[in-house]
């Protein structure tokens, strides 16, 4: 998987799920962006349509009715996720994998064109814009791949996980009558110097950090977080320590 933006970049991990003939892509670790259920992939080589569709009630349910060539061509499922945010994934070429090739070489024009991704997207209200988040293949994934792009992320400058503290938790309504499970209405985020709530598309700053010992009380107050005194001065004299 890669963010856009990024070119070449694989530094983030989901599951593909098998289930019933459907392949759903399942991720529960893109933080206050995550989608809250399965969303339906399409496999090209796949005989019958994938396009998905978001059924009343019940998980999301394959669509038969067009065949699977236009489908892995055009395929685009959206849904709404937390609160007023809706998520989207498309299949298509993205502006970061356009790869020139001579007009005049059809064999070469062939081999090396760009190629399609499914692209997964965001926005946080029915009339904002789509915000592309990450982009990926089908490609399946080993763990010693995944133990090179967890060392990339957690040691090279260019990924801001180097730089920047940030953890969040979801949070949860309160099940009223008639209500039959909780559901995730928004989330609270700290990221850097601040804490952020967000719930049903309403943000609110909760807190201005301005030392590492606020900070840490932070962590435990509002993502209910606590550091023992090893993580706590584990981030002394690095980049994203507050002073």
């Amino acid at each position: 998987m890669q963010f856009l933006l990024t070119r070449f970049l694989r530094n983030h991990k989901f599951l593909m799920v098998h289930l019933s003939g459907t392949t759903y892509l399942v991720d529960v670790g893109f933080g206050a962006n995550s989608p809250t259920h399965p969303i339906p992939i399409p496999i090209p080589s796949s005989s019958q349509s994938i396009r998905a569709q978001v059924p009343s009630s019940g998980p999301p349910t394959p669509d038969p009715s067009l065949d699977s060539h236009s489908q892995s061509q055009s395929y685009e499922y959206t849904a709404p996720n937390i609160g007023s945010q809706h998520l989207r994934v498309s299949y298509g070429p993205i502006p970061d994998s356009s790869v020139p090739a001579p007009t005049s070489n059809v064999q070469y024009a062939s081999a090396f064109r760009p190629k399609d991704l499914y692209t997964y997207s965001i926005r946080h209200t029915p009339t904002s814009l789509w915000i592309p988040c990450y982009c990926f293949t089908l490609t399946e994934f080993l763990p010693v791949d995944y133990e090179m792009m967890s060392y990339f992320t957690s040691t090279n400058r260019k990924s801001w996980f180097t730089t920047m503290v940030v953890c969040g938790k979801m949070v949860m309504s309160e099940p009223g009558e008639g209500e039959e499970e909780e559901e995730i209405v928004g989330d609270v985020t700290l990221f850097k110097d601040s804490v952020k709530r967000r719930v049903n598309g309403k943000s609110e700053v909760l807190a201005t950090l301005e030392s590492e010992e606020e900070r840490v009380k932070a962590l435990r107050e509002f993502i209910e977080v606590d550091l023992d005194d090893e993580e706590v001065r584990g981030i002394g004299g690095m980049v994203s320590e507050l002073l």
